[in-house]
């Protein structure tokens, strides 16, 4: 069941708030919301001046990666660490990168991957310091503050 975040108790003016809010209902590391609570969130979220889309290119190609239809994901964003936002090697992070060290590293599935970007949930997971990947042309360790599939899955 998804939770539903009722706009006159919860916080929703920044993403620390709505955490610190959820940790106090008891939820650790993820939250299945209602389509109207991830789209407030997702908007402060996207509203965020230092957001950035993943290239055209770098979703078609994550797509490859995960045996998704082409043209599926239509937007894939990012708010970079403060220290990510361009590799030594000049290549500008994304979402891909993210995508790629998963998969490279076991640290998911391709399945499981490929679910969430199909699923029907909108989950939000949690993170108290970042997602930190390998650069896709380099392999440097960075670390990716935010990242949030339009449809239906966020990480803060």
């Amino acid at each position: 069941m998804s939770l539903n975040l009722d706009v006159e108790k919860v916080p929703l003016e920044s993403i620390p708030a709505i955490k610190r809010y959820l940790h106090s209902k008891g939820y650790t590391a993820k939250v299945i919301l209602d389509d109207v609570a991830f789209e407030r969130i997702s908007n402060l979220v996207t509203g965020d001046k230092r957001y950035q889309l993943t290239p055209l290119s770098e979703l078609r190609y994550m797509e490859g990666l995960l045996d998704l239809p082409l043209g599926y994901i239509e937007e894939f964003g990012f708010i970079p660490s403060d220290e990510t936002r361009i590799c030594v090697c000049g290549r500008v992070p994304s979402a891909l990168d993210v995508v790629h060290t998963a998969l490279a590293h076991g640290i998911h599935s391709k399945t499981l991957l490929r679910d969430t970007i199909y699923g029907n949930e909108n989950i939000f997971e949690m993170s108290s310091s970042g997602r930190e990947f390998a650069c896709l042309s380099c392999g440097n360790r960075h670390l990716m503050a935010v990242y949030h599939h339009k449809r239906n899955y966020m990480y803060a």
